[in-house]
């Protein structure tokens, strides 16, 4: 462990020993000289920008979350990190389950030995459920070795830091972890999200989305069907549904319904139903309130959209 810290900070080791007498060993890191400027600010000119890029209301800034059962790293960390983030902390793997199940952050940031649960098996149950495989993972230990890393990674950490780190990598990580997010949502978007009927079904690749679909029309002619059903039947409350969607998609779930029931009502009236007929088989109270949604979406009325494809 020596060593492999000794190295970390690029220093060295020797020995000296005399047998039969003494033995001693020498360690020497080198120092780096620090730039007064740097610490009378008290934020890192380097980083500023990147924080700034993500979000700069405090209400819509990403949330963080801090795994580690050493007090004092956690605050360390946790401080350094509110000026661009919001953030909450858990001291094991067991207690931080709960809470990410509740709060859904955007990127964890934990260590890997701790007691009760480690931070590999808190990454495979978040990878491994639908409700928070969206999450951003990055493992922290003091295991530099191959075979640590391989572990880590195969768990399905998006990220993988040794200790002692550098602050800097670490929110550069953090930054470039949400700008990966930010990319994926858009991306989910483009497929799902669109401003025009459309007679083609979307190729959708995300787990959670095709088991939520696939509850939503199995219940797409029921009016009734709203939040919280949904909420039922995957297990989750209303808000952290809403905040699974709002990170997926940027949308909430009544509004993945009503579009969901639009998409699937243009496919009847495609396949020949009539207007009044297509907005009851998908679940809407009424042709008008239909046709008003319909408008709002695509920008044309039912009848409009029809007489085009004639």
């Amino acid at each position: 462990l020596v060593k492999e810290l000794t190295q970390l900070m690029n220093g060295a080791i020797t020995l000296e020993s005399t047998p039969g007498s003494s033995t001693r060993f020498i360690v020497e890191i080198p120092l780096e000289k620090v730039e007064t400027q740097q610490l009378s600010t008290g934020i890192k000119p380097a980083l500023a920008e990147p924080g700034k890029q993500i979000r700069t209301d405090n209400d819509e800034a990403p949330l963080l979350m801090i795994v580690e059962d050493n007090d004092e790293l956690r605050s360390f960390i946790t401080e350094s990190m509110q000026q661009y983030y919001r953030v909450i902390e858990a001291a094991d793997g067991l207690k931080a389950w709960d809470i990410i199940l509740d709060e859904l952050p955007d990127v964890i940031i934990s260590d890997v030995m701790m007691p009760g649960q480690d931070g590999f098996d808190l990454c495979h149950l978040c990878k491994n459920d639908n409700r928070t495989a969206h999450i951003g993972f990055i493992l922290l230990t003091s295991k530099s070795s191959h075979e640590s890393m391989l572990q880590g990674l195969k768990t399905g950490a998006d990220d993988y830091i040794t200790k002692p780190f550098n602050q800097n990598e670490l929110e550069l990580r953090i930054v470039n972890l949400l700008q990966l997010q930010q990319k994926t949502r858009q991306h989910l978007q483009e497929q799902i999200i669109v401003t025009k009927p459309q007679n083609t079904e979307p190729v959708i690749s995300d787990s959670f989305l095709i088991q939520l679909y696939k509850e939503i029309d199995a219940k797409i002619d029921d009016a009734e069907l709203g939040v919280d059903y949904l909420c039922k039947v995957m297990a989750m409350s209303r808000s952290t549904l809403n905040r699974k969607l709002k990170a997926l998609l940027d949308i909430s779930t009544n509004d993945l319904i009503r579009q969901y029931r639009l998409k699937s009502a243009t496919a009847l009236m495609l396949g020949g139903q009539d207007i009044t007929t297509a907005a009851y088989s998908v679940g809407f109270s009424s042709p008008s309130y239909f046709s008003q949604c319909f408008k709002e979406q695509y920008g044309v009325t039912p009848s409009e959209y029809l007489s085009k494809q004639k």
